[in-house]
């Protein structure tokens, strides 16, 4: 999946990459999971994860809307 494909999702609030991947935001360091209803931010604030463990490393926390520490946990077991 390319960095497009990714924006893509995150426009459109596609629900079905949840757990596919994660994005931050570097102006609120918070992370969300592609379908987050909270407020689309600009694409050159948007920074790609692949584990919500390197994102929390970075400083970044998990949103409090969407919880994508909750969507990762539950995929991984699939």
């Amino acid at each position: 999946m390319n960095e497009q494909e990714k924006l893509q999702a995150i426009q459109n609030r596609n629900s079905s990459y949840d757990g596919k991947f994660i994005f931050g935001v570097k102006t609120t360091k918070i992370i969300c999971r592609p379908g987050c209803p909270a407020r689309l931010p600009l694409e050159k604030n948007i920074v790609f994860f692949g584990t919500m463990e390197e994102a929390i490393e970075k400083g970044y926390r998990p949103c409090k809307r969407c919880k994508p520490k909750l969507v990762n946990q539950s995929q991984e077991g699939k």
